[in-house]
């Protein structure tokens, strides 16, 4: 599914969903397990540092890990975080529940080791991705999940060549520091933009829309003046973080 949502006028939407899962089917023991062979759980995972080159839909829809990793030298829109093995006890489907959290902090971890968390990734241009095992892997006992993460560009995922993200630190982390451009899209700051991520606070517990515009009208006009946008980003469970938009002339 998609991880971001429509702005309003006065509020944006939470702007991105963590964990970009679809539907797939529990499939049946394969040939090794069957056989009661050894089977290696982590099987096929992605090793942190490698590099794909995906659009957007597809890390947006696509279940499976990405297979064709390429060289970083090229090219290339996302970067493997690395990967987690998944309890038995968790069913290995994207319809369940248990796996969804167990995505979320598990990606959550992976990428606060790799990027940077808390109110540094929420104000950056980094997204993160959650993904399955392949069919043909599962078939072969493996058992874990993914975190891919990658820097978006008004809608889409930024092109670069970078060999590796760059760990963020602080508030609106330079150069991944999150600006909106007219249709109030993330891109980087160094790009021609219409607000600036200026604020952030934390917020822990359920977060509505209600509760996000109640908490922006309390917050942001004293940091980003009477002219502010606002969004919350959600960083780990029951996490969250404010941001304030403030308007410019870039």
């Amino acid at each position: 599914m998609r991880s971001s949502a429509a702005p309003t006028p006065a509020l944006l939407l939470p702007l991105l969903l963590l964990v970009s899962l679809v539907a797939t089917l529990l499939l049946p023991a394969g040939p090794a397990a069957a056989r009661g062979a050894v089977v290696d759980p982590m099987v096929g995972a992605p090793q942190r540092g490698e590099c794909y080159l995906l659009t957007r839909q597809q890390a947006d829809t696509e279940v499976a890990n990405p297979v064709a990793a390429r060289d970083c030298q090229q090219v290339h829109t996302a970067w493997a975080a690395g990967a987690t093995e998944v309890p038995e006890s968790i069913p290995l489907s994207a319809q369940s529940t248990a796996l969804q959290k167990f995505a979320s902090r598990a990606c959550g971890d992976l990428a606060g080791r790799y990027i940077g968390s808390g109110k540094a990734y929420a104000t950056s241009t980094y997204l993160r991705y959650v993904f399955l095992p392949s069919e043909e892997l599962q078939a072969q006992g493996a058992r874990w999940v993914s975190c891919v993460v990658a820097a978006q560009k008004s809608g889409q995922l930024q092109r670069t060549t970078r060999i590796s993200p760059l760990r963020v630190k602080g508030l609106n982390p330079e150069p991944v520091a999150a600006c909106l451009d007219a249709k109030r899209r993330v891109l980087a700051c160094e790009f021609a933009h219409r607000y600036r991520g200026i604020a952030g606070t934390t917020v822990v517990g359920r977060m509505t829309p209600e509760r996000a515009a109640t908490l922006a009208r309390r917050y942001c006009p004293r940091k980003a003046g009477r002219g502010y946008l606002a969004s919350t980003r959600n960083v780990e469970d029951n996490i969250h973080v404010l941001i304030c938009w403030r308007r410019t002339r870039k």
